[in-house]
């Protein structure tokens, strides 16, 4: 029978066969942290979902959105202890917390808080429009208002007058996503209505397949030695080229700065 060697034990075993086979399994599902795989079967919610990659329709805060979040009146020091220097916005009230208060509300669910951290997660429009039409001052004006600012935290994000402020906010959000994509809408078709070229009309349009072919071995004929003509038949190909690039396009975070 072998000997164990000096200082090994079964609990160490253990651990290290777990960790092995921890290692084997997020290998053989692609869940590397950072580059977008995840572990099959798990949802991934605020952070997380940071770090494994950027949804779609989100991206980092750009340094002028923070700067923009700070200056708010009130965000200077955090809504629920006045610690300085928050960097912890609950999207669904549009305030800055501190690391310690953040902490109490992810515990009080997504239904009621979402946490977002300024610098290391990922944010879309909706959040940032949120924490600019937001603001510790405001939200805490109306909690003394209702005469509930004396609340701890998991009592007071619960409340009716709470709920009531979120819906209002979410309200004023989704109003302000409208009018900005419909802004851009109208630009996109107003700029594609630039460049489209303009219809041959009059004498210098041909009516019919062979007088285009004609007018086209003209202009070759007359056209000087090394320049080539271009088809008419492809100018319309790059005009629907431009229009769809310019309808697909969408209002982006950093567009708000």
């Amino acid at each position: 029978r072998r000997r164990r060697p000096p200082g090994a034990s079964s609990s160490g075993d253990a651990m290290v066969a777990a960790a092995a086979r921890s290692a084997s399994s997020a290998a053989s599902a692609g869940g590397v942290v950072g580059s977008g795989g995840a572990a099959p079967h798990k949802q991934k919610t605020g952070s997380a979902r940071a770090r494994s990659g950027s949804p779609p329709s989100a991206t980092s805060l750009p340094e002028a959105a923070i700067a923009k979040i700070r200056a708010i009146d009130g965000n200077a020091t955090c809504c629920d202890c006045g610690a300085a220097e928050p960097d912890w916005g609950d999207v669904a009230h549009g305030s800055l917390h501190c690391m310690r208060c953040i902490g109490q509300h992810r515990a009080l669910g997504v239904s009621t808080s979402v946490c977002r951290s300024l610098t290391m997660d990922y944010w879309t429009e909706a959040n940032l429009l949120a924490m600019l039409l937001g603001g510790n001052r405001q939200l805490r004006s109306f909690f003394e208002r209702q005469r509930i600012e004396n609340s701890s935290i998991d009592i007071l994000y619960r409340t009716r007058q709470a709920a009531y402020y979120r819906e209002q906010l979410a309200a004023q959000v989704d109003d302000l996503l409208a009018k900005r994509r419909s802004a851009s809408r109208s630009a996109s078709s107003a700029a594609c209505r630039t460049t489209r070229p303009p219809k041959a009309t009059g004498e210098g349009r041909p009516h019919d397949g062979e007088s285009r072919r004609s007018a086209e071995h003209d202009r070759a004929r007359t056209a000087p030695a090394g320049h080539a003509v271009a088809s008419s038949s492809s100018k319309p190909a790059a005009s629907a080229r431009n229009a769809a690039a310019s309808d697909s396009s969408e209002p982006s975070l950093c567009s708000i700065f």
